[in-house]
């Protein structure tokens, strides 16, 4: 892809005037960005991105009744329960900004001079960290109302916030002397019907070592901690480093919904005084869960 050679110019042929370069990335070179963040995560890959020139968009989805067949005599007209309509449910996106900073120094720049593959290296680099950064916020994310003193979790209200407290989703609790089986089987038999055939269930590192010594423990068929236990009745676990320890989330990957501006701001100016190349990222974001009720979330007796 040709275009990031604009968006990160950073060693070879760059002129006195790239040194300097402010404004706004051109819609191509935006979705070049978004794109590269996405495919730098295998997560990211997973849920459903939704790119926007807005920082409010309105997403939909239709939820069609069951059981909404009938059958009528020629002549008949249908009822207004029988005349059972799909519903339109959804959510909306509210973007919010935050900042990526990054430096290049002198060395790096010298040293790379004749690297064809430093230019894209260093763009793939800071498509990887902002990759990170967004799933992590997806994860711990607690408010979009920014704190400095408290700053990254008030970045923006991520998914697990979203299905703990919005009145739709499906929560419940566990004693901590519950073992993670049971834990995993209660969240996996709470899913929406509807959801179960497309349904993951999120947890933690740590939570899924817990999951497989529970099995090794109870003397588990071979087979089942050589292929470490990917399923729960069915559903399989999605782990995710982001993902807080303790608290287990259900729903399909699809499902949850992350916002990308495509106003996306880049400073990029050489300093003397630091001997190396500076870069701020200026990007838009938020979370959201299409469909409430396709999430259960079991988090710990308070």
């Amino acid at each position: 892809m040709a275009e990031f050679d604009e968006i990160i110019k950073a060693a070879g042929n760059m002129s006195a005037a790239d040194f300097g370069l402010r404004g706004t990335l051109t819609p191509e070179q935006s979705h070049t960005l978004i794109d590269a963040i996405v495919d730098s995560s295998a997560f990211l890959q997973k849920v459903q991105t939704v790119k926007t020139r807005s920082l409010q968009k309105d997403l939909t989805a239709i939820d069609l009744a069951n059981n909404i067949l009938i059958q009528l005599a020629e002549g008949t007209r249908p009822t207004d329960t029988q005349r059972q309509k799909a519903s339109v449910i959804g959510c909306t996106l509210n973007l919010k900004p935050a900042q990526l900073f990054g430096f290049i120094g002198n060395s790096a720049l010298e040293d790379n001079a004749h690297n064809p593959r430093f230019q894209s290296d260093t763009f793939n680099a800071f498509a990887k960290s902002f990759a990170n950064n967004l799933t992590n916020l997806g994860f711990v994310g607690t408010t979009d109302t920014y704190n400095a003193a408290t700053g990254f979790t008030t970045l923006n209200e991520g998914w697990v916030s979203i299905a703990k407290t919005h009145a739709s989703t499906i929560k419940g609790t566990y004693d901590p002397a519950d073992n993670i089986i049971d834990r995993l089987t209660a969240l996996a038999e709470s899913l929406d019907p509807d959801a179960v055939a497309d349904a993951s269930i999120l947890l933690s590192p740590a939570d899924y070592q817990l999951y497989n010594r529970e099995l090794s423990a109870l003397n588990a068929p071979t087979y089942l901690i050589e292929n470490n236990a990917p399923r729960i009745l069915g559903i399989p676990l999605e782990v995710n480093k982001f993902m807080p320890t303790g608290v287990y989330l259900a729903t399909p990957l699809k499902n949850l919904v992350l916002g990308v501006g495509l106003g996306v701001q880049r400073d990029r100016e050489y300093s003397a005084e630091e001997r190396g190349l500076k870069y701020i990222f200026s990007v838009y974001q938020d979370y959201e869960i299409l469909i409430k009720k396709w999430v259960s979330v079991l988090t710990e007796e308070p």
